[in-house]
């Protein structure tokens, strides 16, 4: 959140002074920017705190079931943090308009009441523009050998595993995905960003085992060159807003669980109302077993419900397509 937040009041002021328009990229989605800007609105209407609500939030577009315990950012009232949250969208109010990366096929439900100036009562709600999927670039070359690995799989073989540049998971958590693996039986390319030896990637001699239908990666790969690549097939990852789009472009089904920020609703967008994605069932502590990963694989790609996610991908990815060259086209002008 804080790298959508722009806290200061100055900016407004400046820019007025200056006869300066102010747009606002939000990098987030729709869903978690409809949340944003209802902040104030449930701050002033709360009859207590809001972290102590533990009851639906009525918030145009987000589902019924919502509740303050399913933001991702703390929502202490009291906090500094909350203030200056705050003040953000006050000065997110006065501005033109807020761009927004995201498409109506994918965020509908939540760019509705955005559109419709819903979402502050008695307020202005900027004019929204959605832009996406506009996506980072793949960048560098193949030094690990991915995408040549990749060229010699078979068409819609193999699950990709790749969960952003900010988590590092404990070993336990490693050798139970290297498990997970083992018994789902399928294609798989995994990039792994810890710093432990790959070799300790337990069961043992893991690596040896299925480095015929394998491929382990430390640290980097060309993400959006594999998620486009004819032989992907599924992507395991924990629901960050530019790799659900990279997915999206690339047709991929996902199987994910939600780590940390607005990963919790995208979850909500991607496996409640899409069905494009299966999610991971995790232990209270957030452990996710190897038993629990290698079968929601293996339902991804071979099972019925797995077909039906790859089918509402594609029409997504089309529609994506669609959405890309219109808003590309509208945004120019």
């Amino acid at each position: 959140m804080k790298d959508n937040i722009i806290s200061s009041p100055i900016v407004p002021n400046i820019s007025l002074k200056l006869e300066i328009s102010i747009y606002f990229y939000y990098t987030s989605g729709a869903i978690v920017l409809a949340i944003f800007l209802h902040l104030p609105t449930l701050h002033q209407n709360a009859k207590k705190y809001i972290q102590d609500l533990h009851m639906p939030l009525r918030i145009p577009g987000l589902p019924n079931n919502f509740t303050a315990d399913d933001y991702p950012y703390e929502l202490d009232s009291e906090s500094d943090e909350f203030k200056i949250m705050l003040e953000s969208v006050k000065t997110m109010t006065k501005s033109v308009a807020i761009i927004v990366n995201t498409f109506d096929a994918i965020e509908g439900k939540a760019l509705e009441p955005l559109n419709k100036r819903m979402i502050i009562p008695n307020g202005t709600t900027p004019t929204m523009f959605s832009i996406g999927p506009l996506i980072t670039s793949s960048y560098g070359g193949d030094e690990n050998g991915c995408l040549r690995w990749l060229d010699l799989q078979p068409s819609k073989s193999f699950v990709f595993l790749s969960f952003g540049s900010m988590v590092r998971f404990p070993k336990a958590q490693l050798k139970e995905i290297a498990l997970g693996l083992e018994k789902s039986k399928q294609r798989f390319l995994w990039i792994v960003r810890s710093e432990l030896d790959l070799e300790d990637l337990s069961p043992e001699e893991f690596l040896k085992r299925t480095k015929e239908n394998g491929m382990v990666v430390r640290n980097w790969a060309p993400q959006g060159a594999i998620l486009s690549h004819d032989s992907t097939d599924g992507f395991v990852t924990h629901y960050g807003w530019n790799s659900v789009l990279q997915a999206v472009r690339g047709g991929v089904p996902m199987v994910a669980g939600p780590l940390y920020a607005e990963q919790s609703l995208n979850k909500v967008i991607l496996v409640e109302e899409m069905k494009v994605a299966l999610e991971l069932n995790k232990s209270k502590d957030g452990f996710v077993s190897g038993i629990e990963l290698g079968g929601q694989i293996k339902e991804l790609m071979d099972s019925c419900k797995g077909n039906e996610s790859k089918q509402m991908i594609f029409k997504t990815k089309i529609s994506s397509k669609e959405a890309r060259d219109q808003n590309g086209s509208l945004f120019l002008i």
